[in-house]
């Protein structure tokens, strides 16, 4: 089990906006995705592209952590880049949820894997849960409904 993994998925319109485009390729160890012809490589475990399915991200990327969780190990879904970047988009879903199968981020699936998992074992299992934003260096509690002062 590595210890972290690393992921990236491009906006789609992020691809079309760019002079020269993304550049995906394998390595020994990750995928590599050059940026802009700049000669940067960046060496990630999984790349998404434009047509990826949040299905597709949360399979890849938080259905082994919600397995270790429920064998008693911690686990982090950690969501970082700049403001627009798509973190809310895929760790939510988009503001209008469609299709709730199709259209729910990692957040709500990472639950219900682990409510659905939790109910199939042998043994009482204890879950705590934590959806959390930094920004700004303030850090807010998503599970908790904001203060009064902040509501207007």
């Amino acid at each position: 089990m590595p210890t972290v993994l690393t992921a990236v998925r491009v906006r789609p319109e992020e691809q079309a906006n760019m002079l020269d485009p993304f550049r995906l390729s394998e390595q020994a160890g990750g995928i590599s995705l050059t940026v802009g012809g700049q000669g940067h490589d960046f060496v990630f475990d999984h790349v998404f592209g434009q047509g990826a399915s949040q299905e597709q991200v949360f399979s890849k990327c938080a259905v082994s952590i919600c397995n270790d969780t429920l064998e008693g190990f911690n686990g982090t879904i950690f969501a970082y880049g700049q403001t627009g970047a798509g973190k809310t988009h895929t760790m939510s879903g988009p503001a209008e949820i469609e299709n709730y199968e199709r259209d729910c981020g990692l957040c709500m699936r990472t639950a219900s894997h682990l409510f659905e998992k939790s109910r199939k074992m042998p043994h009482t299992v204890s879950i705590r849960l934590s959806v959390l934003e930094i920004y700004n260096e303030s850090l807010v509690d998503l599970l908790q409904p904001p203060p009064e002062s902040a509501t207007g």
